[in-house]
């Protein structure tokens, strides 16, 4: 069957397409290409994966695979990003994929405890072996976590499916009907996700990630909103301090109540910011008067250090 006729079968509940395509996402071939980057004093050839499409269907499938992939990127930040070179701050992943493209040999870091003792032999640098010896102990954790992120997707994946292919008009090309099915799954399945798992969807500077509430960091004391915040009270007003104080007090109240909505985290899961209106409305302040007045308290945080 073609792509339009699975359609009409889903439709009169004698195929599951959904599972189907889930099942395809899972099992996407990719063939490998290289890119040239630069960081710091070294250029290196990184790895770049390029899924195969063959059928309408691979082209849905392949963007499922990519949600999957971006819903548990955050693994990678969580075990990887403080790993680093003794100096240059340079990741130790760069590291590896620099000094191992200096050989000719090119691995995703997903594969790098399948590279053969006898290329590795062939890199003569001690801060190599330590990256490198780092980065194997953890890769065991990040491919589990990994698998385990993506098999939260699977249940919404197959609701939003179940949501969309029912609507599908197979009048239309397959292109046409691809981009809809896709741009469906996109307008709805973070939304399932979150619903299911508590995970929540950050934007940041244009970078999607997700935030699972179990690694959402909440801190301890106020001393460490002052610092994140700018807050500081040497150079303030009675009137900019009375604001500042309340302000802390209701930060204080939702991080002691668990309120995570109320917060923005960095992929670290670290606290960055915090939803201004919800704030504003607890103080009884109008919001844009709220934001006036907490810019001056900050800017005078940044003038006086």
């Amino acid at each position: 069957m073609d792509l339009k006729q699975k359609i009409e079968q889903h439709k009169l509940g004698k195929y599951d397409l959904a599972t189907e395509l889930i099942s395809m996402g899972a099992n996407i071939k990719y063939d490998l290409s290289f890119h040239l980057v630069t960081k710091y004093m070294y250029s290196y050839m990184k790895t770049k994966r390029k899924a195969k499409a063959e059928v309408a269907e691979d082209y849905i499938a392949i963007y499922i695979n990519s949600l999957q992939q971006r819903y548990a990127k955050y693994v990678y930040k969580k075990y990887l990003s403080n790993i680093e070179r003794t100096h240059d701050d340079m990741k130790a992943t760069d590291y590896i994929y620099y000094y191992l493209s200096q050989i000719g040999e090119y691995y995703h870091v997903d594969d790098f405890d399948k590279i053969p003792d006898k290329l590795l032999k062939q890199v003569e640098h001690e801060e190599f072996y330590e990256c490198f010896n780092d980065i194997l102990r953890v890769l065991p954790y990040v491919k589990k976590e990994k698998a385990e992120k993506i098999a939260e997707t699977v249940e919404p994946l197959k609701r939003v499916l179940n949501e969309i292919i029912p609507k599908v008009d197979t009048t239309k090309t397959d292109k046409e009907i691809v981009k809809y099915i896709n741009h469906g799954i996109n307008k709805k399945i973070y939304r399932e996700i979150a619903k299911a798992t508590g995970t929540r969807e950050f934007n940041i500077d244009g970078e999607r990630y997700f935030i699972n509430q179990s690694d959402m960091k909440l801190l301890k004391n106020q001393t460490n909103f002052r610092k994140i915040f700018k807050f500081d009270f040497l150079n303030l007003s009675e009137r900019q301090k009375e604001f500042t104080n309340r302000l802390l007090n209701h930060l204080q109240l939702a991080l002691d109540s668990k309120l995570t909505d109320v917060f923005t985290f960095n992929q670290n899961g670290e606290i960055i910011d915090f939803n201004k209106r919800h704030f504003a409305r607890l103080m009884g302040l109008e919001e844009s008067n709220f934001k006036k007045r907490l810019k001056r308290v900050q800017d005078k945080y940044d003038s006086w250090r």
